[in-house]
């Protein structure tokens, strides 16, 4: 049976590390190698990760300066040996068969995830569902495109990626971009897919409360350009222009979500979207008429003409 390694960064997550491990030593299948990365915490996470490694010889333990989670997970992965890479983050759970399901569907292809829920802070399944439906399989092609339109679950989690797929390059993003680090890593990873799949199975449980990352973070132009900027690169130094629809849909998202801020449409961007304009085929009807504020100069412009047409 395959190795797996089950990667964890780590940072100030002294209320919900224990229960993470807890979850993964539970695991029905035991070929499971778990690296926990602390990346700077300043709280009790490391003492926590010491006294749960002190009974289990299957647990790494890594120390390193804060320098995000891109960086924690690379650390991870250099530090891992097992034929398949998961990562966990340090505030959500696994059930109890999650890496046997994956494992058993795995024959023939390069990643393989499940279904997730949502879980409060007393890990009671909240009523909440994602819109997407991953229960496909396909080509590196239709991985990628689906990523770029939205059609897929952007993050790393809930899945088990065959190492080989993976280079630790791919996680030398900007420390700045806290949202969407994971979409720029797999991306990288779609390029040298075969085939993906995706199980019914429930295989993670995602901690949705007021304090985690992605509720604490205030978006600005700043990180747009940043996120959209290591987007364009990946697809210029690959030449993928059989992907530009694609990525316009991708990068059109992303501009409507900082559209109002006043710079806005000075950015390399905005800039990028004009210039593409006519390979928006994978836009709605109500985004195609919205973009027309690529070309409305000022703010408030663009917050009329959005209140007019969203």
């Amino acid at each position: 049976m395959d190795m797996v390694s089950i990667i964890i960064p780590a940072y100030n997550a002294e209320k919900h590390i224990e229960k993470c491990i807890e979850s993964i030593l539970c695991q029905t299948e035991h070929q499971i190698e778990i690296i926990i990365v602390d990346d700077g915490s300043v709280d009790n996470t490391l003492n926590i990760c010491n006294k749960i490694k002190s009974e289990h010889n299957n647990i790494k333990i890594i120390s390193q300066n804060n320098a995000g989670v891109n960086a924690a997970r690379k650390k991870g992965y250099e530090n891992s040996s097992g034929d398949w890479i998961m990562f966990v983050d340090a505030d959500d759970t696994l059930p109890s068969n999650s890496i046997q399901s994956l494992l058993s569907e795995s024959h023939g292809y390069d990643i393989v995830s499940g279904r997730f829920k949502f879980i409060d802070l007393n890990d009671l399944t909240l009523d909440k569902k994602g819109p997407i439906n991953e229960l496909t399989e396909g080509d590196s092609y239709d991985f990628i495109s689906k990523l770029l339109i939205g059609k897929r679950w952007k993050c790393l989690w809930r899945q088990i990626i065959r190492r080989s797929t993976i280079s630790p390059h791919y996680f030398d993003t900007d420390k700045n971009i806290i949202i969407a680090e994971d979409f720029i890593v797999m991306l990288q990873i779609g390029l040298n897919i075969k085939r993906y799949k995706g199980i019914e199975n429930t295989v993670y449980n995602y901690r949705w409360y007021d304090e985690s990352t992605v509720h604490r973070y205030m978006p600005n132009i700043s990180h747009a350009v940043k996120l959209s900027d290591a987007i364009l690169s990946i697809f210029q130094s690959n030449n993928l222009k059989i992907f530009r629809s694609q990525l316009f849909k991708c990068l059109f998202t992303i501009y409507l979500e900082y559209s109002l801020y006043k710079d806005i449409n000075t950015t390399n961007l905005a800039s990028f979207l004009r210039c593409n304009l006519f390979y928006n085929r994978h836009l709605s009807t109500r985004d195609k008429i919205l973009s027309t504020m690529l070309f409305l100069p000022s703010k408030k412009l663009r917050i009329a003409y959005k209140q007019l047409f969203s």
